[in-house]
């Protein structure tokens, strides 16, 4: 990859950045974890290509927000770990979404945001996600249903 298609692929950092907030659901780690992934594709550019470059950078924050996420859990009991609000307010319905993708496991919020929010194929998020294409759609249906059982919940109490 030249440094032009790397600046290129710059441009696209909110991408990323969406993805890994919605993982690690902290503002400041997740600028940490993408200038780490932007510097390691810079390190690696030799080696990837530069249709593979986003792929490459989703699975790179992947891991490293896996990481940070475990050594999180290893330091804090999960009632402790805070929660982080957003940059902005939001509505009851945005707040709800929120609730919905917080009640998902890492891999399946990860799944759900890359399939629906990126519009990966499943052979792609496999790829990121280091998982058979089989897999992916089990975790995909698994957290479809989860998200089917909380709106119902909620269609009973509205």
């Amino acid at each position: 990859m030249t440094a032009q298609e790397y600046q290129q692929v710059i441009l696209l950092n909110n991408r990323v950045c969406r993805f890994v907030d919605k993982l690690v659901m902290d503002k400041e780690v997740t600028k940490d974890i993408v200038q780490d992934s932007f510097l390691k594709l810079w390190e690696c550019k030799e080696n990837v290509q530069f249709q593979a470059a986003l792929s490459w950078l989703f699975t790179t924050s992947y891991r490293i927000s896996l990481r940070y996420l475990e050594k999180r859990k290893r330091r804090m009991p999960e009632s402790s770990i805070p929660i982080q609000e957003t940059y902005q307010p939001q509505t009851d319905t945005q707040k709800i979404v929120q609730d919905i993708f917080d009640g998902l496991s890492e891999r399946q919020r990860s799944i759900l945001m890359l399939r629906y929010y990126e519009e990966y194929s499943y052979e792609e998020i496999g790829n990121i996600l280091q998982i058979s294409e089989s897999q992916v759609k089990v975790y995909l249906f698994r957290g479809r249903q989860k998200v089917k059982e909380v709106i119902k919940s909620l269609d009973r109490i509205l």
